[in-house]
């Protein structure tokens, strides 16, 4: 199950990674291809770092989106496929980061908080009781 569950946040990566190549961002693109290896850490840090790197991925590409169809508006372009295509990684990217949140993921990065410990019923003594 934790492969299905990866499979999104690798392509999210990558996508991002693919960005950033495209900007020519060398520094970024080797951080983002090789950000899915984290996932073979299971520690709480390794998970934590990938969903607030995908959260900025995906402010990112809002970003992008928002200049890509100003220009095009300005231009007098057709901007509305761009918009669905960029509005869609964006909301996939997104997605990918609340991944964690599932319990298989949980369970393997230790996410979850410590279990208290059960508290101690009280045993009434029955000469305690008014009568």
């Amino acid at each position: 199950m934790f492969v299905v569950v990866s499979f999104p946040i690798v392509v999210s990566c990558w996508l991002i990674a693919a960005h950033f190549l495209r900007d020519g961002n060398f520094f970024l693109v080797l951080a983002c291809f090789f950000a899915p290896g984290l996932l073979l850490f299971e520690e709480r840090w390794a998970a934590r770092t990938l969903q607030i790197g995908l959260f900025l991925a995906s402010f990112e590409w809002i970003h992008t989106l928002i200049d890509l169809v100003m220009m095009r508006m300005m231009d007098q372009q057709p901007f509305i496929r761009l918009a669905l295509i960029l509005g869609t990684v964006a909301a996939w990217t997104f997605g990918s980061a609340l991944l964690f949140q599932l319990p298989v993921m949980k369970k393997r990065f230790e996410l979850m908080p410590p279990s208290a410990p059960p508290s101690p019923q009280t045993a009434v003594d029955p000469a305690d009781k008014e009568p």
